[in-house]
């Protein structure tokens, strides 16, 4: 008040005020004065510019019932006009007259500062508010800031939440303020609306750490009012459902152990827990399962809570939710090291059965071969026994016959190989179907490092089309190979054979021809010579 004191004085010796009212938009103070007396300019402009800067500075000057003379200090080149009006009815007034002299601060916000000039009296307003008045105070400044400073123009040991901070101007531990670490205040209000009910959350975006005094008020009334506001948003955060409702009513329901649901009146709340009730609101929506730490924390609540009434807790109930969730938590490890084992033993079988795909295919691979070193040496064998040496082994129904075999022989290489892709594929899909169903177990960074990224996958499916692409060239070069000598030895060499022995025909009966015609011409010689003689 020292600023607005220091003006007026500049106008009356008696600059005692009557009426003085402070809100977060103004202030005004009123006095009535029988004197008037006209300062200098410079002594006005000094006066007004000791003001912050952000507020507007308004003077309102009435003689007797009169039209008010009015100065904006937005409008100092206005001042001349003011002071000359001030000296016309000073010029007019007579001994009875009373001079009505009201200032008001229109308070703007600027930098996150809001000026308080009577610290008392703007407390007062705030303790007298309702709860939808005083949240729709703080919503209206908060939510387009980080932080709002009340910066007091009175010597106040300072109090602060992590968002409301109550200090003198001349305090220079705001500096330091601004260096703490804000909560996420988004990330806050996206859990809590996954697991509670908040029938005013769209109008109300508030956390608990708005109100969560970190440096408590030497004034009981000012932390009474912040620990109310506290446990309020501590519950709407810990509860399953929450309303603050126009007749400043604050209804709650809680299913735990028990199920506790009422409506209490926030101007006769009596609160021995905020600080408590923050405390479990934090440490649930720290690190950790959300969901699991919620469900421990409502269940202990509602035991602790003494008849029903969750404004007297027994006991200490943060410590009997942290013992429940480390005894939880031991469960959970448990279960978690039983299905990490059975992981393992996938990842081992997987190993396995990647092998028996291979195998598989290789077996039938060694049963093609088989059936074909079988045949040909049941042929030689007959051969061998029936006459006595390995000429025309291959005859040509032996050698059709064997064509039918390798026939047989390559579809079933083509349909082995098709089988060998399918159950590729399959050993794949199981892979990826069963590591998806444990998506929602696992964390996704743990379940990574147990699948070890995939590498045992892509290791067994690498094993597999290396084994596939060897088996399948050593199977058609097989074929290749017994295909070639089938070929050779039942069809060409036979070919050859009968070419040979035609040729030995037609040479053997081309010579009787000519030892025929030779003899013949012997004959008629010598039948020529007797006849002769």
């Amino acid at each position: 008040m020292k600023l607005i004191h220091s003006l007026t004085s500049l106008f009356s010796n008696e600059a005692i005020f009557d009426k003085i009212t402070e809100d977060i938009e103004k202030i005004e103070c009123k006095f009535e004065t029988s004197e008037l007396l006209i300062p200098e300019k410079d002594l006005v402009l000094q006066k007004i510019k000791q003001f912050p800067g952000r507020d507007d500075v308004i003077l309102d000057i009435t003689l007797d019932a009169g039209d008010p003379i009015s100065y904006y200090s937005k409008s100092p080149q206005l001042l001349d006009n003011f002071l000359q009006d001030l000296n016309t009815i000073f010029d007019i007034k007579d001994d009875d007259s009373i001079f009505s002299i009201k200032i008001t601060v229109n308070k703007n916000i600027e930098q996150k500062k809001l000026t308080v000039y009577n610290y008392k009296i703007f407390t007062d307003y705030l303790h007298n508010m309702s709860v939808n008045g005083l949240l729709y105070i703080f919503k209206k400044f908060i939510n387009s800031s980080d932080v709002l400073f009340f910066e007091v123009f009175e010597e106040i040991v300072p109090y602060y939440t992590s968002s409301i901070y109550f200090g003198s101007y001349k305090d220079n531990a705001t500096f330091e303020y601004l260096k703490y670490q804000r909560p996420n205040r988004k990330l806050i209000l996206k859990k809590q609306a996954d697991i509670c009910h908040f029938t005013n959350a769209s109008e109300y975006e508030f956390i608990p750490n708005d109100f969560y005094l970190i440096q408590r008020s030497q004034i009981d009334k000012n932390n009474l009012l912040f620990d109310k506001l506290l446990i309020i948003f501590s519950m709407i955060f810990l509860y399953d459902v929450t309303s603050i409702k126009n007749d400043d009513r604050f209804f709650y329901k809680l299913n735990g152990y028990k199920v506790i649901s009422n409506e209490i009146d926030f101007i006769s709340l009596k609160i021995d827990h905020a600080s408590e009730y923050f405390d479990i609101f934090d440490w649930v929506y720290n690190e950790g399962n959300l969901s699991d730490k919620i469900g421990l924390a409502r269940n202990i609540i509602s035991l602790h809570s003494s008849d029903n009434n969750p404004f007297k807790l027994e006991g200490q109930p943060l410590s009997s939710i942290k013992s429940s969730y480390e005894i939880y938590l031991k469960q959970n490890v448990k279960q978690y090291i039983e299905v990490k084992n059975k992981l393992s033993e996938f990842l081992l079988e997987s190993s396995q059965r990647a092998n028996r795909i291979v195998e598989s295919f290789a077996g039938s691979f060694k049963s093609s071969i088989l059936v074909f070193i079988s045949f040909f040496t049941s042929m030689i064998l007959i051969k061998i026994l029936s006459k006595g040496n390995l000429t025309d082994v291959f005859t040509e129904d032996v050698s059709y016959l064997s064509f039918a075999f390798l026939l047989i022989s390559f579809i079933y290489f083509i349909v082995s190989l098709l089988e060998l892709k399918k159950n590729k594929n399959r050993f794949s899909d199981s892979y990826n179907n069963l590591k998806n169903r444990y998506k929602d177990l696992l964390d996704p960074i743990d379940l990574n490092k147990i699948f070890q990224n995939d590498e045992e996958l892509e290791s067994d499916l690498s094993f597999i089309k290396k084994r596939m692409m060897n088996y399948s060239i050593l199977w058609l070069s097989s074929l290749l190979i017994f295909f070639g000598t089938v070929f050779y030895f039942g069809i060409l060499s036979k070919d050859s054979i009968r070419v040979n022995k035609e040729i030995s025909i037609n040479n053997k009966l081309q010579t009787q021809c000519d030892t025929l015609i030779h003899e013949d011409t012997t004959q008629s010689q010598k039948n020529k010579n007797i006849n002769n003689k």
